[in-house]
């Protein structure tokens, strides 16, 4: 068996062909599709409370303990969040909001968890300058967790980056409305930022440079839209519905802190990409309903014949719990986590946050 290899900017393949082995009949071949499972998931922040319940009392950081309940849902499928902080290494002063700084270790959870990467273009991406993101891109590179958004250096490429998916690859670029004051010219290039025109020539250049006869699906994941608003606004819908129309699969929104509707987008083609306006936040200390609220949205998608298509989503609900005996612990509130759920109080807050989400995504796309 020998080994060949395709290299695109920034990444190396591997597959391998047996020369002895002759072609497989066609009509040996399997007609069931592959299924895979990729899981997006919302904002995960990390504020001054949350940074007290971690710390031990030896100084270092845990906060494995908030993903317990969720990270079976995640095993054995490619999940994606939106890191919203900066991360740095210890010793340090840690912050939560206004300019989140926090340790290493969080990101750490985050992929013993089950997240295959994060997204890091958003507003508080430059909290602690040019600095922040570079610390924050080499410590996340120790952690495993693959990452797209934020450059750190003029010769990384822009745009998408490719991912083994399955039999297939994930191509994936991240892009913010801004951040938290006015991007300096000088450090313009590290922070892509929403931009029609310019998504689409990354979306060309994609289409330029993906391996031929490999099957890729898109996400773009946007940090936009106004905080705490439930609803998307008509130029984030025109947004979508272009980048959809334009080839993207998925539009995956971080931003208002809230859940907003998802939406189906048909294409000429006669496919659909589909749009999820808002996630919600996934782990945070905006402890009040409904930024408590948020969620996993697991999208299954069938390779048939080298071809992707998404077959549907379902989303399972969360609940930070604020107050139990795990410190802000990611709660499931899909139907069987609430059917098991001892306290009278928390299958309250449970049931409310199932009710809230369904409304907003529909009760056929809620666990």
């Amino acid at each position: 068996m020998k080994a060949a290899s395709l290299v695109l900017p920034g990444f190396l393949f591997f597959w391998f062909t047996d020369a002895a082995s002759p072609p497989v009949p066609a009509e040996s071949v399997p007609a069931v599709p592959d299924t895979l499972h990729l899981v997006l998931a919302g904002d995960l922040m990390v504020h001054d409370e949350q940074l007290k319940s971690a710390r031990q009392t030896d100084g270092t950081w845990r906060f494995d303990p908030v993903f317990t309940e969720i990270a079976p849902l995640l095993a054995g499928k490619t999940a994606w969040a939106n890191l919203e902080t900066v991360l740095w290494e210890t010793p340090a002063v840690f912050h939560g909001y206004p300019r989140f700084r926090t340790p290493v270790a969080f990101a750490e959870a985050v992929h013993r968890a089950g997240f295959s990467g994060v997204w890091t273009s958003n507003n508080h991406s430059l909290d602690w300058g040019v600095k922040g993101i570079r610390e924050t891109r080499r410590l996340l590179a120790q952690t495993s967790l693959t990452q797209q958004g934020v450059r750190a250096d003029t010769s990384e490429a822009q745009g998408f980056r490719l991912f083994q998916f399955g039999q297939g690859l994930l191509a994936t670029a991240a892009y913010t409305y801004g951040i938290n004051g006015t991007i300096p010219d000088s450090v313009a290039w590290m922070i892509p930022v929403i931009d029609t025109v310019s998504i689409r020539k990354d979306l060309a250049v994609l289409q330029t440079e993906r391996p031929p006869d490999v099957p890729v699906f898109t996400v773009v994941a946007l940090h936009w839209g106004t905080e705490y608003d439930s609803l998307p606004s008509q130029s984030q819908i025109r947004i979508a519905e272009h980048l959809i129309r334009s080839g993207v699969d998925v539009v995956a929104g971080h931003h208002p802190h809230v859940i907003q509707p998802a939406r189906w987008v048909k294409r000429e083609s006669g496919d659909s990409g589909l749009v999820l306006f808002s996630l919600g936040n996934l782990i945070s200390a905006q402890r009040t309903f409904p930024r408590a609220i948020g969620g996993l949205a697991d999208i299954q998608i069938l390779n048939h014949h080298g071809r992707f298509t998404m077959a549907g989503f379902r989303f399972w609900p969360t609940w930070v719990d604020s107050r139990g005996p795990v410190p802000w612990l990611i709660r499931r509130a899909d139907l069987s986590a609430i059917s098991a759920e001892p306290s009278p109080n928390r299958r309250k807050s449970l049931i409310l946050a199932r009710k809230h989400v369904a409304g907003i995504l529909g009760d056929a796309n809620v666990r």
